[in-house]
């Protein structure tokens, strides 16, 4: 599969680093060719009525049957007239998870990651600290929101890919910011 992916692409087997890097063969059954080009609107304020509103970009699908993630948290707020200081960290593990990335970069500026959830069949979530280590309300919060997540995510999914999104796009820009997309994406002419 990888073999056939860079031949396609034409890139050097120097962009195939991984296994140099941790000694490991990478897991690619995850792996789909990737030659869909696509052009998404570029909703920049301040464009002119005839200045190009597109930017050129690949869309993939991704499947995962189990994924994890685990971090830190920072929460400040207001609530009527108390400020609320909170911090402490999460675990989240994703089953069955299907997202699509549409990832873009125009000449000059930041590479830029979409993700959008299109489906999960369950998650489990652990926030720690969240009710000021207070552990059996915490465990009761933890029921509450890994057993009636489903009802509410198709309100809170917007929210979750503008999420995601803006912690890949700092991943995606910080690891191929040289990466020669030029070489993989030819400009094709376009035919009226």
């Amino acid at each position: 599969m990888t073999r056939c992916l860079l031949l396609q692409s034409g890139l050097p087997s120097s962009f195939w680093p991984f296994e140099l890097w941790t000694g490991e063969a990478p897991d690619v059954s995850q792996f789909r060719e990737f030659d869909c080009t696509v052009f998404c609107l570029n909703r920049v304020p301040g464009k002119g009525k005839l200045k190009l509103r597109v930017r050129k970009g690949i869309v993939y699908t991704q499947s995962f049957p189990e994924k994890r993630l685990t971090g830190d948290y920072e929460f400040k707020g207001a609530l009527f007239s108390s400020t609320i200081n909170n911090r402490g960290k999460f675990s989240l593990t994703l089953y069955d998870l299907i997202q699509m990335t549409t990832v873009t970069k125009l000449p000059g500026q930041k590479l830029r990651a979409q993700m959008d959830v299109q489906s999960i069949k369950d998650l489990k979530l652990h926030i720690s600290n969240l009710l000021f280590g207070k552990r059996f309300l915490e465990s009761i919060l933890d029921k509450i929101i890994n057993h009636t997540w489903q009802p509410s995510f198709v309100l809170t999914r917007g929210l979750i890919n503008e999420f995601v999104s803006t912690g890949f796009t700092e991943i995606f820009d910080n690891s191929f910011r040289d990466f020669p997309f030029e070489q993989i994406f030819k400009s094709k002419p376009f035919i009226n």
